[in-house]
C-alpha cells in the first residue's frame, strides 16, 4: 500500500472494502438476512432502485449505523414484533455506510431478518431521501413505491406507528 500513490488510496480502499464485505456476506448468508452488494446507481437513485426490485410489495426503511444508540434501541424494540409480517408482502431494509465497521456490522446484521446494504459514505451522502443525514432515518413506500412515511430519529414505541401504517398499507 505504501508503495501506491497516495491519490489511488481512497479507490483501492474501497475497492478493499467491497471486497472484504463480499466475503463476510458469502460467510454469513441465511434466509432471514440477506447482505446485498452495493448497487450500481448514483447514491440519489438509490431508495428508488431498490424500491424497483420490490414490486408490490411495502418496503421499510431503516437508516442505522452500529455506533448509533437510538438507531440499535429502534431495531431491538421492533425486531421481536416484525415477526407477523414474515408471510406478508412487506420487506425490510437495513442501511448504513462505512462508518459502521464491516465486521461488526456483518456480526449485527446476522439476527436482523431483513435486506442490509452497507454503502459507501459517497454514495450515502447523495441519499436525498436522508436530507442531510440524520439516523436513525425511516421510510415506509406503499405496494405502488410511493413514500408514505418519512421519520428521522427514534422515540420508544415509535414502531408502533410504523406498524400500524404498515398494517393499513397491506389491506389497501
Amino acid at each position: 500500500f505504501d508503495t501506491i500513490p497516495e491519490l489511488f488510496h481512497p479507490e483501492l480502499k474501497t475497492l478493499n472494502d467491497s471486497a472484504r464485505v463480499a466475503v463476510m456476506r458469502l460467510e454469513a448468508q441465511s434466509k432471514e438476512s440477506k447482505i446485498m452488494d452495493t448497487p450500481s446507481c448514483p447514491g440519489e437513485e438509490f431508495v428508488k432502485h431498490v424500491v424497483s426490485q420490490h414490486r408490490d410489495k411495502v418496503i421499510f426503511f431503516d437508516f442505522w449505523a452500529t455506533w448509533c444508540a437510538p438507531c440499535k434501541k429502534g431495531i431491538s424494540e421492533m425486531e421481536s414484533e416484525k415477526k407477523i409480517y414474515e408471510d406478508k408482502p412487506v420487506v425490510f431494509v437495513y442501511v448504513t455506510n462505512e462508518s459502521s465497521p464491516s465486521a461488526t456490522w456483518v456480526r449485527e446484521t446476522e439476527s436482523m431478518p431483513g435486506i442490509h446494504y452497507r454503502l459507501p459514505d459517497t454514495m450515502w451522502r447523495e441519499i436525498k431521501e436522508l436530507g442531510g443525514g440524520g439516523i436513525p432515518h425511516y421510510l415506509i413506500f406503499d405496494r405502488k413505491g410511493n413514500k408514505v412515511l418519512d421519520n428521522t430519529g427514534y422515540s420508544t414505541g415509535l414502531y408502533k406507528e410504523f406498524f400500524e401504517e404498515i398494517d393499513k398499507l397491506l389491506k389497501i
